[in-house]
């Protein structure tokens, strides 16, 4: 199967932080593995006045549908899977990615 398109994610809410995503970029590596990078800004509205953090970007790995997970599927079913995976994996990464915002938060009241 074919690598379906990412799907549309333009923005995640983690409590009262807000990661507005601007794209997402497939990057084929030479071993043939797909990765993607997100470019995203976070809003944090736990503050007053909000914080607003420049752009940046996380990385993370496309998503593995096992030969377990695809039995009795249809490929419509399997390309909701790999859609709901992939949002899945995006927000692991951008969870990393606030964790480190929150340690840093001071840096960006400047």
């Amino acid at each position: 199967m074919a690598t379906p398109p990412p799907p549309v994610v333009k923005k995640l809410d983690f409590g009262k932080i807000r990661v507005v995503i601007h794209e997402i970029v497939a990057h084929v590596g030479r071993d043939g593995r797909t990765e993607y990078r997100c470019t995203y800004h976070i809003t944090d509205h736990s503050t007053s006045p909000p914080i607003k953090t420049g752009t940046a970007w996380v990385f993370f790995k496309e998503p593995v549908i096992t030969p377990r997970e695809r039995v009795g599927k249809t490929p419509e079913q399997i390309k909701r899977l790999w859609a709901r995976k992939f949002v899945d994996n995006l927000k692991e990464a951008l969870k990393q990615a606030i964790a480190e915002y929150r340690a840093n938060r001071e840096v960006f009241r400047l």
